[in-house]
């Protein structure tokens, strides 16, 4: 029989060419071959991945706006039915915990799936409760994995933030004392970075070091409210520079909307994103903390923030796409209250003239799914742990032996490998 590797390279284009950005995805994962032709022939924006319209969190559906085409495809993914979406991640895949408190990564074009210590294995429970029914209430405000898929760091903790890590194949979760709270936490270049309440930025050293130092962070700058003034509410991120060995931090102001009865307490009120303030600071290395400095403009780079893995896009790659943007999806609400108004604040900041344009704010969204941006490539790495237990070299065919359409579930017995033919 032919080889499905060796299928031309203008065909295969061809047959992608008419594929929308999960069907082109999950095209990657037949083979190394396919992956190597396709991974840079499908340019798209992120997409923003948010429950269809129906004010139904039960379902497995999954909306995936595409700002490229300015349009919506509905994916469907049984495996996050009633499931908590908490991060995605530049590789692909997904945080996501379950009904039973378990915690897993999820890949949702290859459907894999990797378990991670339980919910239970946290310093201090991070729920105010026991029930699914509090699960919007999970504290689990930011994580991070390794580009190689070993270590997964979690921020987590309510009113009280707590930092953990684990390897893949952990039972429980290893504790890192840290004063401040964390804001955010990423990986980047082979290093784990905080952000924190007190505004410092932190390289954590998970690695045992050779004077038997546990696992310990250490302090990179002096704080950023020493030398600028943040509003009171405020939410902070990290990005990495795509042009310049520096790292951004970015703080989200935030303002309570609309009046309430007396009845009301102003953390139940809806919120809105007002403005960004943007500053840099320098990841080459110094004998003293580094200081940051104010940007007032981006000029070609967008930023895609939420509960995401921080994602930077060049405007002059996307020909009619506007830099000097910040897209934001909600990554607040459901710490505060239990959705009554949902998770409506996305949108997009320009800071050509400081204006906020909502996205999707005639929807609900509950914030046991708040809306989040999913990278694609070339933003994504589009690779499945090339280190873990997972195969690459697998090719997923029909009973009798045709390409199937790359969007459904297939059983492992239908795995065959791309070179030999044999299951």
């Amino acid at each position: 029989m032919a080889k499905w590797s060796e299928l031309p390279r203008d065909i295969l284009e061809r047959i992608s060419s008419f594929c929308i950005i999960h069907d082109h995805i999950r095209m990657q994962y037949v083979c190394k071959s396919w992956r190597s032709i396709l991974k840079n022939t499908n340019r798209e924006l992120p997409f923003l991945m948010m429950l269809p319209n129906d004010d139904e969190e039960d379902t497995d559906a999954r909306d995936f706006f595409s700002l490229s085409k300015q349009k919506i495809h509905t994916v469907h993914l049984l495996e996050i039915r009633g499931k908590r979406c908490c991060g995605s991640f530049r590789n692909g895949w997904l945080m996501i915990v379950d009904e039973n408190l378990d915690v897993f990564l999820f890949h949702p074009w290859s459907k894999r799936r990797i378990d991670l210590p339980h919910d239970s294995t946290f310093r201090a429970n991070s729920l105010i409760g026991s029930s699914w029914g509090e699960i919007r209430d999970l504290g689990i405000l930011k994580a991070a994995v390794s580009d190689d898929g070993k270590v997964v760091v979690i921020a987590y903790g309510l009113g009280l933030w707590f930092l953990a890590f684990c390897r893949i194949g952990d039972d429980v979760y290893t504790h890192i004392d840290i004063n401040p709270a964390v804001e955010d936490v990423i990986y980047h270049k082979g290093n784990f970075y905080l952000f924190t309440g007190k505004t410092s930025l932190y390289l954590l050293h998970i690695e045992e070091e050779e004077d038997g130092s546990s696992p310990h962070i250490e302090e990179l700058t002096v704080r950023l409210e020493n030398d600028f003034k943040i509003p009171y509410r405020t939410f902070g991120y990290l990005v990495p520079d795509v042009l310049t060995d520096s790292m951004f931090v970015i703080s989200r102001d935030i303002e309570r909307i609309g009046e309430g009865n007396d009845s009301d307490e102003e953390e139940d009120l809806p919120h809105k994103t007002v403005h960004f303030d943007i500053f840099m600071v320098s990841l080459e290395e110094s004998k003293t903390l580094k200081r940051f400095k104010k940007v007032e403009n981006l000029g070609d780079r967008v930023l895609f923030l939420g509960h995401n893995s921080p994602i930077v896009v060049l405007a002059c790659e996307l020909p009619g796409f506007e830099g000097n943007r910040i897209y934001f999806a909600d990554s607040r609400a459901e710490r505060y209250y239990d959705g009554l108004h949902g998770c409506r604040d996305s949108g997009v900041f320009s800071l050509d003239d400081g204006t906020v344009e909502e996205l999707f704010a005639e929807r609900f969204h509950p914030t046991l799914s708040p809306p989040i941006w999913i990278a694609t490539p070339p933003y994504s790495s589009s690779e499945i742990f090339e280190e873990s237990s997972y195969a690459h070299e697998h090719l997923s065919l029909s009973p009798d032996g045709k390409l199937p359409g790359i969007v459904g579930d297939y059983p492992d017995e239908l795995l065959v490998d791309s070179h030999t033919g044999r299951h």
